[in-house]
């Protein structure tokens, strides 16, 4: 048991280490996708006791550092929903966090030989989003838009876009293709 515990601590340290702040549900679905989730709260507990991570009691959430909580960047958390959805579907090789300057884009991923990154973009940064783009091409990445609800999908104009998704309480995630006519679910 001991010897199955402590990847799961490692892992679960370089996560928060990466991300910053997690929603505890996160986490558990990140380790449930390869059966190991029922070591999670003692890694929590782990961590906590050596103060590697920070748990919020209310929030439900695992940070680097209390002070990491009030700098949370939800687009990430959400970000994080569609790699953990991704990673049900297709085998991810590495991610990790985007720098600063690669804006809007969250998480950057690749697998069976593709690179692809999580885009996170508001409806008040779309046209931001729009231009940004329009003088930046990303070779051979395929983007994954997280958007707060679909209505604005259409506005949105980037280039090699395979798809759109909203999260939902909970961390469901709901994809949607965009074509001429307008989104489709």
């Amino acid at each position: 048991m001991e010897n199955k515990q402590r990847p799961v601590i490692a892992e679960t340290r370089e996560l928060v280490q990466k991300y910053h702040v997690l929603e505890k549900a996160q986490i558990y679905a990140y380790f449930a996708l390869d059966g190991r989730d029922h070591f999670v709260g003692k890694a929590f507990k782990a961590l906590e006791k050596e103060r590697q991570v920070f748990i919020h009691p209310e929030l439900e959430v695992v940070a680097a550092s209390e002070e990491a909580i009030a700098a949370k960047d939800l687009g990430t958390m959400k970000a994080v929903w569609v790699l953990v959805d991704v990673m049900k579907k297709k085998q991810v090789e590495e991610h990790f966090p985007a720098s600063k300057e690669e804006y809007p884009v969250r998480i950057v991923f690749y697998g069976e030989g593709e690179i692809f990154d999580i885009l996170y973009i508001s409806e008040a940064e779309v046209t931001v989003v729009n231009n940004l783009f329009s003088r930046k091409k990303i070779d051979s990445c395929g983007h994954i838009i997280v958007v707060e609800n679909p209505d604005y999908i259409s506005a949105i104009h980037i280039a090699d876009v395979i798809g759109y998704c909203v999260v939902k309480e909970g961390g469901e995630v709901e994809y949607y293709q965009y074509s001429q006519g307008g989104s489709e679910e």
